[in-house]
């Protein structure tokens, strides 16, 4: 189970160079409480530590053993699930979107 959050985009678009945010607009995070599958709308994806120390990103499970970076799109969602587990990640509080790594050269 999982929870859904949305893909934001600058204006729509993605540079993902064909990574999910190209197909989709929601993922669902596996590794998030919340009461959601991943299905045909809702890839699934994981909020995971950042590369660089007190940051995150989300990454797609398909991706999970590829060369990803950001393609400019981020993940956010209103519910206090998504925080509580940015904050059990990092071990202080966060607010804000997370950087989607699909973008695969």
């Amino acid at each position: 189970m999982g929870l859904n959050a949305c893909i934001y985009k600058h204006s729509g678009e993605d540079f993902s160079n064909g990574g999910i945010s190209s197909r989709f607009n929601e993922v669902c995070l596996v590794n998030v409480e919340g009461p959601f599958h991943p299905d045909a709308e809702h890839p699934a994806c994981g909020l995971v530590a950042g590369n660089v120390k007190g940051t995150l990103k989300v990454i797609a499970i398909e991706d999970i053993h590829k060369q990803i970076s950001n393609g400019g799109c981020f993940v956010s969602t209103s519910d206090s699930r998504f925080g509580e587990a940015a904050e059990r990640i990092l071990g202080h509080m966060f607010y804000g979107a997370v950087p989607l790594h699909d973008r695969v050269e």
